[in-house]
């Protein structure tokens, strides 16, 4: 299972993929305060104001929940369950308690560090979208690697959200999974790259600015085992940073 605390830790939320669940408890009452059954989910986060409950379920886009409006449902919320993709979804997009946006195959989200209904979206096609989550809208679309089948990557904002940096590890047509991988940076506002690796690095599982913004580390691993890629050393790589 999966879980997450709100900013304040009055609610955690915990989902259960094999069980196919997803419930809110109130930490002060130590109760359900709302339940959402046929959604499989593999990740769960709260934005800075708690107001939205971002979740990406198993291989179909990702879902913004109004936690208030979640809470408020007089019953649990039944879903068509994730065999039938295509009548969950028009289902969903029925329920006044959650955007469904517009990016299929999710394998990253990113939160903004100002701004609650601002992420990002990495999808299996290899594109990093920023989208508003109040809308759904697409506001900025970054093609980061093409001619791919999957593509699995980590991304963060920078402090003050001038930046966009991580990496991803990418199946092509002619060769197995990862055997394509990098580390980019990008300028947050045009999608234009600003640096890019000069060598493939094992696939990065995580990425984290310092809080004044000047270093970015990031956390590699060979996922599949020690036959992709020139690095192996599993280390952790610190990256000096010139902001624009």
């Amino acid at each position: 299972g999966n879980a997450a605390f709100s900013s304040d830790g009055s609610l955690i939320a915990l989902a259960d993929r094999s069980q196919q669940t997803l419930v809110l408890w109130d930490v002060n009452d130590q109760a359900v305060v709302a339940s959402v059954s046929g959604l499989q989910t593999g990740y769960l986060e709260f934005s800075q104001d708690d107001q939205v409950l971002f979740t990406l379920p198993h291989d179909f886009s990702p879902l913004a929940w109004d936690v208030n409006a979640l809470r408020a449902a007089s019953e649990p919320i039944m879903l068509p369950g994730f065999n039938e993709d295509a009548a969950c979804l028009e289902h969903l997009k029925t329920l006044p308690v959650v955007t469904v946006l517009p990016v299929g195959g999710v394998t990253a989200l990113a939160l903004h560090p100002d701004d609650p209904q601002s992420i990002l979206i990495y999808g299996f096609e290899g594109v990093i979208h920023k989208i508003d989550t109040r809308t759904g809208e697409e506001k900025l679309a970054i093609p980061y690697w093409t001619n791919v089948t999957f593509s699995d990557a980590y991304f963060v904002f920078n402090p003050d959200a001038s930046l966009i940096a991580g990496g991803r590890c990418s199946e092509t047509p002619a060769g197995g999974y990862c055997t394509e991988s990098d580390m980019q940076v990008f300028n947050a506002e045009t999608g234009e790259s600003l640096f890019k690796t000069t060598r493939d690095y094992d696939h990065i599982n995580r990425a984290a600015f310092t809080p004044d913004g000047r270093w970015l580390l990031t956390g590699h691993t060979p996922l599949y085992g020690m036959m992709y890629g020139p690095l192996r050393d599993n280390n952790i790589h610190i990256w000096g940073i010139n902001a624009p």
